[in-house]
């Protein structure tokens, strides 16, 4: 059975032949990858996970700079699904999960403008279906 999250794990890194250019890029988000040239960008995956910066997946287009006022929102949504989500028993009010998904419009909004004609954005609430 294949793995529907595969597709979007990808190194945090950029890998490059010379070691100079392996290197943490602040404009690109941690869990996205650079595409493979000649092959199709898989889309932009909007979604948070345990333990990460962004909630960001999939291979962020190359020439595409994260805004920093942007970077920051997606991190401060990140960090308030991380102190109001719990594994196994889901958010911690009902008052803490709205105000979550109350900002996932806009967040992504300003995505798919970054991303107009670069990338797709999919977005994937999953944690709205918890308790």
């Amino acid at each position: 059975m294949v793995d529907e999250h595969e597709r979007f794990s990808r190194a945090v890194y950029r890998v490059d032949p010379s070691p100079i250019n392996d290197a943490y890029d602040p404009y690109q988000p941690p869990q996205c990858a650079q595409p493979v040239p000649g092959q199709a960008l898989i889309p932009v995956r909007l979604s948070p996970d345990y333990d990460v910066e962004l909630p960001l997946w999939g291979d962020w287009p190359l020439d595409t700079r994260l805004p920093d006022d942007l970077r920051d929102r997606l991190a401060s949504w990140q960090a308030e699904f991380s102190e109001s989500f719990r594994n196994g028993v889901g958010w911690i009010t009902r008052q803490a999960k709205e105000d979550w998904v109350a900002q996932a419009d806009g967040l992504a909004g300003a995505l798919r403008k970054v991303l107009d004609g670069k990338a797709q954005l999919e977005v994937d609430l999953w944690p709205v279906e918890s308790a």
